[in-house]
């Protein structure tokens, strides 16, 4: 070893600190997060999974309680109204500010590193001088959160450090999945992680990437590897990070070049000082993340860790600060620090003893990283349409350099010879494969027509054959096959011609595609089918068997093959093609290697262009010797399929089969709705109106009719006392928009989860007696809830409701049972102030089948109250009612105590009138509106304008 080059490894530590700045720093005064996600796949893991753990208690809820705190996700425009709809990204918009900041012009297929590097930088720079004082938290979609780890991640930030690095390993996500779902609650928006419970269920299903880096492990070993691990036991596992996480910045300048990748170039740009904290313990913090079994296998042999083979990988693409991170020990354990950790960390020290002192002696740039120039000039080949030079300027600090060098010269050699799949030229390899796509294409679709791209990444796809028609839509296979019925419908004979792109793996979801597919076409339309083998070359003859097993599904009875293509190939065209990548590969890890890479590209191209003219003569039989290439058929839809049934959804399967109805039309709308939105849930209260008194169905609909009809065409309306919003749907009929309020969580969390995107409905938790509500309306209606208000607390009640109201002349209306010409009776039952109870759960009534119990208390589980005074009928003499009052009797379940307040109509209206010019009165008799007040009135209805200041 060559003592000169020889790097000698710091004294590693746990629980490193942040050296301090020279210059002390005003106090931080915003956090904003950011996350960026696309692709329906990725955005349904983040959803499900990732945003639930951040919402758990110690992550954005610690934010919140902090600092101002503003959630940025960065995505496309076709994943946001699936982010809006969700009910976790609803949780998170009620309890901090939330954007979605779209990235089309930032996404392509295969550069997520340029993207997200790129998706970050917009972010931080749109704050201007202000991101001086604001910590960016930097978060990636498929993390697992452990409870309490962000609010450690900015405490770091607020003691003084400018940068937060953090390290994490990655679990198998088939595994995690079942066992997040086990913890979710549905009745809680967030999934509660305490850190070493997750250590101890992340230790029992590591990723097999993450295995490879254990050291001591010994049986395989992964070829590229960015960090290593040691288990200490069967509890404990020690990490050693060449490339680590930056988690937060507070930037120092606002003047900043990015010329690498974020995890590459980001501390080091925005943090010059070099105040850089390190997470080190997982009660601290902790993140995993989760990937698919198979992620990154192709990297994985057999054997332990080799130092040499190590330190030439490394050299490929450190900076100075990824040498210096290797210093931190990180520590994850699920249980208290076993006394042989000392052993193991120093089996660690002399490991990377070993390693970096064969490292080359410089380091690599953190400014016009090699892997960087790479990255961007695939991105710019991808989009086609280039980002301007001010964007390009406003990213990344400086307009690229269009030459790059040598680098950027070997770049533009590569994508000018063989292009980028699919947009290749016929010096590349897979030039036969997409050749006929897009012959048949251009010959099927009119220069005006619209073509449809189904792919698991369809945007490449997208842009390739945007030059073919004037529309061309692109949809993911997952997105596809998801689809609600609603969601499907405005699609379906839309499109001249679609391009479904398959790999071997899916293969086995064929029939579903194309049963999907095919009532998206107009009449007579084509639907093109291109399967490619991506085997490598020692199994590449297996793919005919494979294909042979699923072909099959690609039958169905509206469509027909019109036409098969088997697109021959041999082991001189494969191995070229794996030539080109190895190479491409290995150029793109050693800037050294480029000379060579741009001889071998011209022999390869020459090489490439003779082995295609070859497999251009395409037959519709398979190649009886040699290899296959790719499989393109072509199915035509014939005109009577437009009249067959749509296809069945995924959560329609689930339904049970009932029995047949007579084809009426009415019958058939009663189908068609249960097939595309299932049976509609009752909420919280309505289900208990059902189960124990269904005759207040009607009058409690009844009252939601009349404030649709009062409010019918109003633009911005707001219910308080919702309750579960079962009626609501009614008001929305007649309004542009509504948003509903309740004290509540527990209604508040049944609305979400009963939320329809055709019934579009913002919600919040809200105590009016607190302050007026989270906005102004133009109309604000409030059922059931005066009753429950006490005499000290009715003026906030109704001033914070009319300093809800946009204008003066906007409306409020009250409704509350009537008192009127029963006040004796009621007073017996409810002396003004007595209790009335509101039952948690559901169970017997207490009282007799049919009896009517006394009016409901807002706010809470809508069981009807019932007095304890006595055991006794009080018969109201006007309405017949009979209110049921029973003996106190132990309960075995919780109950929430209110208090009945009774008011009369000209009480309700001397109230109303101090804070309202003009209040209006109608009375409600069974479902009946009547102007006034009258003794055998049911139900009172306020309605206020002209608000006194």
């Amino acid at each position: 070893m060559n003592e000169a080059s020889a790097t000698v490894l710091s004294e590693p530590r746990i629980g490193a600190t942040a050296p301090p700045l020279a210059v002390s720093r005003p106090p931080l005064r915003a956090i904003r997060v950011l996350l960026p996600v696309w692709g329906y796949k990725f955005v349904r893991q983040f959803l499900e999974f990732c945003l639930p753990t951040l919402l758990a208690p110690g992550n954005v809820p610690a934010l919140v309680e902090a600092l101002p705190c503003e959630f940025v996700l960065m995505t496309s425009d076709a994943d946001a109204p699936t982010i809006r709809g969700h009910p976790a990204w609803r949780s998170l918009s009620r309890i901090c500010d939330t954007k979605l900041m779209p990235i089309d012009d930032l996404i392509t297929d295969g550069n997520h590193s340029a993207t997200i590097t790129l998706a970050y930088a917009r972010a931080v720079r749109e704050t201007g001088d202000d991101m001086l004082d604001t910590c960016f938290l930097f978060l990636v979609s498929d993390y697992v959160v452990a409870a309490g780890s962000l609010g450690n991640v900015v405490a770091r930030i607020r003691d003084g450090a400018s940068a937060v690095l953090a390290g994490n390993f990655q679990i198998v996500a088939e595994d995690a999945i079942p066992l997040l779902r086990h913890r979710v609650n549905p009745s809680s928006p967030y999934i509660h992680l305490p850190p070493r419970e997750l250590v101890g269920w992340s230790l029992a299903h590591l990723h097999p990437a993450t295995v490879a880096n254990i050291v001591n492990f010994g049986l395989n070993h992964n070829a590229h590897t960015n960090r290593l691990f040691w288990c200490v036991d069967e509890r404990t596992l020690i990490g050693r990070f060449y490339l680590m996480h930056m988690i937060a910045i507070r930037p120092e300048v606002t003047d900043f070049i990015i010329g690498a990748s974020c995890d590459y170039s980001f501390v080091p740009e925005m943090c010059p000082s070099g105040s850089v904290s390190v997470l080190t313990d997982s009660d601290e913090y902790l993140v995993v993340e989760m990937q698919p079994r198979d992620h990154e296998n192709r990297h994985l042999r057999w054997g332990p860790i080799d130092p040499k083979d190590l330190a030439d990988s490394l050299s490929e693409w450190t900076t100075t600060q990824h040498r210096k991170n290797v210093d931190n020990v990180l520590l994850y354990h699920a249980a208290e620090v076993p006394p042989n950790l000392d052993e193991v960390m120093a089996q660690s020290d002399a490991f990377l003893s070993r390693v970096n002192g064969q490292l080359a002696p410089t380091p690599q740039p953190h400014r016009h990283h090699h892997y960087w120039i790479g990255s961007i000039a695939a991105h710019r080949a991808a989009t086609r349409q280039a980002l301007s030079r001010q964007d390009w300027k406003f990213l990344l600090g400086q307009t690229p350099d269009r030459r790059g060098g040598l680098v950027g010269m070997v770049w533009r050699l590569r994508f000018a010879l063989f292009g980028r799949p699919p947009q290749v030229t016929r010096l590349h390899p897979r030039w036969p494969d997409y050749r006929l796509p897009l012959a048949a294409l251009q010959r099927f679709t009119p220069s005006n027509g619209q073509i449809l791209v189904v792919a698991e990444q369809p945007i490449g796809f997208a842009h390739w054959l945007a030059s073919v028609a004037k529309d061309v839509f692109s949809i993911e296979t997952g997105r596809l096959l998801e689809m609600s019925r609603r969601q499907y419908l405005p699609m379906v004979g839309g499109f001249d011609t679609c391009m479904l792109i398959l790999t071997e793996k899916d293969l086995n979801r064929g029939d579903e595609l194309v049963e999907r597919i095919g009532p998206l076409l107009k009449p007579g339309g084509h639907s093109m089918i291109l399967v490619t083998n991506d085997r490598g070359l020692d199994d590449a003859a297996g793919f005919g068997l494979s294909f042979a097993y699923h072909a099959p599904r690609f039958l169905h009875l509206g469509t027909s093959v019109a036409e098969t293509h088997y697109v021959p190939s041999d082991r001189r065209r494969w191995q070229i093609q794996r030539t080109i990548g190895r190479l491409g590969r290995a150029a793109f890890r050693r800037p050294i290697l480029f000379p060579l890479a741009a001889a071998a590209g011209g022999v390869l191209a020459i090489g490439s262009f003779l082995s295609n003219q070859s497999s251009m003569r395409t037959e519709p039989t398979p190649p009886r010797r040699g290899l296959c290439s790719s499989v393109f058929m072509i199915l035509r839809t014939s005109a009577a399929s437009m009249e067959r049934p749509l296809p069945r959804f995924r959560h329609e399967r689930d339904l049970r089969p009932m029995r047949q109805i007579p084809p009426e039309a009415e019958y058939e709308r009663y189908l068609t709705l249960r097939d595309e939105l299932g049976l509609e849930p009752l909420g919280l209260r309505m289900n208990q109106v059902w189960h124990d008194d269904p005759r207040q169905l009607g009058s409690l609909l009844a009252r939601y009719k009349f404030i649709a009809k009062l409010l019918s065409e109003r633009h911005d309306v707001g219910e308080y006392g919702c309750t579960d919003a079962f009626g609501t749907r009614i008001v929305l009929q007649e309004v542009k928009k509504a948003t509903v309020y309740d004290p509540n969580p527990i209604f508040i969390e049944d609305v979400q989860r009963r939320y329809r995107e055709e019934w579009p409905l913002d919600s919040d938790v809200h105590e009016i007696l607190t302050g007026p509500l989270p906005r102004t309306h133009d109309s604000i209606y409030s059922l059931d809830v005066l009753q429950t208000i006490s005499p000290e607390d009715e003026a906030a009640y109704v001033r914070n409701l009319r300093d809800s109201l946009s204008r003066d002349y906007d409306i409020l209306i009250v409704g509350t049972p009537s008192y009127e010409g029963m006040r004796s009776k009621w007073q017996d039952v409810f002396p003004r102030g007595s209790e009335g109870e509101d039952h948690v759960g559901m169970g017997a009534s207490g009282r007799p089948a049919g009896e009517v119990a006394a009016p409901r208390s807002a706010g809470f589980f809508a069981r009807s109250s019932e007095t304890k005074l006595g055991g006794r009928y009080i018969v109201n003499e006007i309405t017949g009612a009979r209110i049921y009052a029973e003996e106190p009797q132990p309960e075995p379940r919780p109950k929430l105590r209110r208090s009945i307040y009774p008011r009369t109509g000209g009480e309700l209206k001397a109230l109303l009138e101090r804070y309202f010019h003009t209040v209006f009165l109608f009375s409600m008799i069974d479902e009946v509106v009547q102007g006034g007040i009258t003794p055998a009135a049911q139900y009172v209805f306020a309605v206020c304008c002209g608000k006194k200041v």
